[in-house]
This record gives C-alpha cells, structure tokens and sequence, in this order.
C-alpha cells in the first residue's frame, strides 16, 4: 500500500466519489490508466480491511471502486439517496438522448460527449419536470453536470463536453439491461426505471 496513495485514495473515496480504472488525459486526449484505481486493485484486501474497521465496505464492481454502510446481517443492499440521484440522472439523460434520436455511443465516446446545453435542455423539457420534483433535484443550485462530474460518473473532454466515464457507462448498461428485461416482460419490482 502505498502511503501518498492511500491518502489521495480515502480522500476521494470519503467524499462519495467513484474511483474509475481510466482518466481522460486533456493533453493527450485519451484514456489512461487511473493511478489510484491500480492502488486499490493491487492491494484490494488491505484496502477493504482498513474500511471495515472504520465501518464501511470497499465495493469493487466492473471497472470501479466506491464505498458503502457495512450492511448488517439481514439488511438487504440499499441504494442512499445521492446513488439514486446519479442513476436517476443518467437515466434521464439517457432518456431523452433516446428521445431525440440522438446517439448514445457519443455519450461513451471520450472524442465526443455530449454538451452542458444538451444536459440543460434536459431541464426545459416539461415530460421531465415531474421526474425532477420527485428525485428532489433543482437545476439551478446543483445543476446536473456538476452532481455528476463531482462524483466521477461523467468528465470533461477536450472539447469540455461531458462523456460518461467507467462507472456513468456501467450505470447506462444497467438501465439498458433494466429496460430490455421490461421490454420482454421480466420487470423486477426493485429496479429503477
């Protein structure tokens, strides 16, 4: 374990922050390896270890680490208030890509993303509104982007449009999973969707 690391890795980690395995690098523009994520992933059991012992749990799920409660013995995994939010978000987003025929592979695309005025129109768009009010999230105080950017779901580009990084693409494939499985008849009572 290494100490610098392991301080750069609590800190993000504390905060709510997913820790993605690849980085955009602006200058290069392209993905690198993320330097914290190789930290965790090569000394994963001292790292979970650590958390335990000051009550949370070291989840490691495709391509990303995040922190949750240790769950009690019989308490089923429940998503807090600010995981909803994201997934909400990006399934709002998703949504209303789907909506205008736009492509979704371009949300995945570190070349590409997508722009703040496309994630803003999202907001004027009364279909929307209701969803907003009900997810208690106000455009104005927080705007969406920065919900998202803040928690390592989305990046800035070269171009400073927003592309979903490992744990924003795992969260779509969810929701795309979710939305197959109801298409075909086989909902689950506790997804979101």
């Amino acid at each position: 374990m290494n100490n610098n690391n392991s301080i750069l890795v609590y800190n993000q980690l504390i905060q709510g922050k997913y820790i993605n395995k690849d980085l955009f690098d602006k200058e290069k523009r392209l993905m690198t390896n993320n330097e914290l994520y190789i930290e965790i992933n090569t000394s994963f059991a001292e790292y979970q270890d650590f958390y335990l012992k000051i009550g949370m749990e070291l989840n490691m799920e495709d391509d990303f680490f995040f922190l949750s409660k240790v769950k009690e013995k019989d308490e089923e995994f429940i998503i807090d208030k600010q995981q909803y939010k994201q997934f909400f978000l990006i399934n709002i987003i998703f949504r209303y890509l789907l909506n205008k025929n736009r492509n979704l592979d371009d949300f995945k695309n570190s070349n590409i993303g997508i722009t703040e005025d496309v994630i803003n129109e999202i907001f004027k768009e009364p279909e929307y509104a209701d969803f907003f009010i009900h997810a208690e999230i106000n455009n104005s105080n927080s705007p969406m982007y920065q919900i998202l950017e803040k928690r390592n779901i989305v990046f800035k580009n070269s171009e400073d449009n927003y592309v979903l990084t490992n744990v924003g693409i795992s969260f779509l494939e969810k929701i795309e999973e979710v939305g197959a499985n109801i298409n075909e008849g086989h909902q689950d009572e506790n997804t979101i969707y």
